[in-house]
């Protein structure tokens, strides 16, 4: 039996079975022989009205990850910018470069792993910033005045911030797309709408730079059958509510995880604060980070060592899960800091 996956930072929760069952009506009407909808626009009409912009705004495309393949592609050919990203932050951004050769540079967190505008130094025109919000390992978004400061200051700078976990902070910067004509904001229905097997994602901007992005996309990108799963799973939310229970059950964990190990570590240890739905573990060196990781397997838990990526030395993170498989974790850090402890106390899952 595969040990319980906290290290993909997936939703804990599948879909409500009811959705299921309307889904499944709905797409046995859907032709297989026919291309769908060119650029997915009834779609991108109902994802504009669930994130609030215009539909001229958005676009979409199989995953978050595919706009993040075309904009580091796109913006590697310009002829004087800089593509620069932030670091420590989702790991994907510097894998795809160097796999395909794409020069980069860096933007360094400060030494608490947060959002420094000063260690961003001058751009030339046409260069790029990506990082995300909040940040993936940390948990940690950049302050809105901060955002608001570096686009003003970098007007002909495009900044790209990765929202794939904003539902869990109760804030955005979509709210900036409308003063802004140097922002970008990636949307993913992965993570808190529990559809990572569904593959959809949302770019969100000013008419023009999505006008532009549009013209170096395929227009049969997204399928019938993602663009109808998808267009089901708002309306069912309209009637239901069921995204924001789904939202609010992972922060009650996420806040009884942090507090129970808040009580547990000595001060060698150290557990970010997170408005993700997960959390960042800083252990006292990497062989005690390696320790866990082997304790937490053996309770049949999967955790995400990141001990060895720059910035990250002794770090693991710990994806958000039930409330019975939270449990296994506290107990694996229990036996991790001490084979003698007793299992510590936590609540009965919930229903």
């Amino acid at each position: 039996m595969s040990p319980v996956a906290l290290h993909r930072n997936e939703m804990p929760h599948d879909i409500p079975m009811e959705l299921k069952r309307r889904i499944a009506d709905k797409i046995s009407n859907v032709a297989f022989n026919i291309y769908p909808e060119p650029f997915a626009q009834s779609l991108v009409v109902e994802l504009a009205l669930w994130y609030g912009c215009r539909p001229e705004q958005l676009m979409v495309a199989p995953g978050s990850s595919a706009f993040i393949r075309l904009l580091f592609t796109h913006y590697a050919i310009k002829p004087q910018g800089y593509i620069v990203i932030a670091r420590p932050s989702f790991q994907y951004y510097e894998e795809y470069c160097q796999a395909f050769g794409i020069a980069y540079s860096t933007w360094e967190l400060d030494e608490h792993l947060e959002f420094d505008e000063n260690q961003l130094g001058k751009l030339p025109e046409q260069s790029m910033v990506m990082f995300a919000s909040p940040n993936n390992p940390t948990g940690q978004s950049i302050p809105l005045p901060m955002l608001k400061r570096l686009l003003r200051r970098c007007p002909q700078t495009l900044f790209v911030v990765d929202e794939a976990y904003a539902e869990f902070a109760g804030n955005s910067t979509l709210k900036l797309i409308n003063n802004f004509s140097n922002l970008i904001v990636l949307r993913t229905l992965s993570k808190a709408l529990s559809a990572a097997g569904i593959r959809c994602g949302a770019l969100i901007a000013n008419e023009r730079t999505v006008s532009e992005l549009t013209r170096l996309q395929t227009p049969f990108q997204v399928s019938s059958l993602t663009s109808q799963i998808v267009k089901q799973m708002l309306a069912y939310d309209r009637d239901v509510s069921w995204v924001k229970q789904q939202i609010q059950k992972v922060i009650k964990e996420r806040q009884l995880i942090y507090e129970t190990c808040q009580a547990l570590l000595p001060p060698t240890w150290y557990l970010f604060q997170s408005e993700a739905n997960f959390l960042l573990l800083k252990c006292p060196d990497h062989a005690t980070a390696k320790r866990l990781v082997h304790t937490c397997n053996d309770h049949d838990i999967a955790i995400a060592d990141l001990s060895n990526l720059p910035r990250l030395a002794g770090c693991v993170r710990i994806t958000v899960g039930l409330r019975e498989h939270n449990h296994q974790f506290i107990s694996a850090l229990t036996k991790c800091l001490d084979p003698t402890l007793p299992d510590v106390a936590f609540p009965l899952p919930s229903n």
